[in-house]
Order: structure tokens, then C-alpha cells, then sequence
């Protein structure tokens, strides 16, 4: 899994903020994990709420395991779906 740099990561972290701003949203708490399931970035701006740290790395970490467990899937039904074509 091709791994993510820290500049690749400010990147995504700041078109999510300006995106944010642009639709009038509160201050955006944003965190962001490698493929692996590493924390990469995480950037709180002034002022924030002291909850948002905890749920913007649960909801990320949460949209990787997602991620994950639906690309081992897409593997696995995949290879089911070769398996019986080849055997019928």
C-alpha cells in the first residue's frame, strides 16, 4: 500500500479546511491516517472545542477501517466470483 507523505497529507488537510470555510462550517478538527493506519496529521484550529480532537481521530480511524475491511472484501468476493465462473 503506497504510503502517504507528510506534504501529501498538509495538502489534503488544508483543501478540507478551505472547503469548510467555503461552506460556512464551524472551525474543522482534521485528522488524517496513512494506508497503514497511522496517524499522519492532525491540526486543531484556534478556537475548538476540547471534544473534537477525540471524535475527528475516531471518525477517521473509522473511515480507514471502512476502507479496509470493504477492499479486503471487494478481494475476497472477487476471487469467489473467479473461482465459480472458472468452475462452471
Amino acid at each position: 500500500m503506497p504510503s502517504l507523505t507528510l506534504e501529501q497529507a498538509e495538502t489534503i488537510c488544508d483543501a478540507a479546511m478551505a472547503e469548510g470555510k467555503k461552506r460556512g462550517l464551524k472551525p474543522l478538527t482534521i485528522a488524517i491516517f496513512d494506508g497503514k493506519g497511522a496517524l499522519r496529521l492532525f491540526k486543531q484550529p484556534d478556537p475548538s472545542n476540547t471534544s473534537r480532537p477525540d471524535m475527528a481521530m475516531g471518525k477517521a480511524f473509522g473511515a480507514f477501517r471502512l476502507a479496509r475491511h470493504l477492499a479486503l472484501w471487494r478481494r475476497a468476493t472477487k476471487t469467489t466470483l473467479l473461482a465459480l465462473t472458472h468452475s462452471i
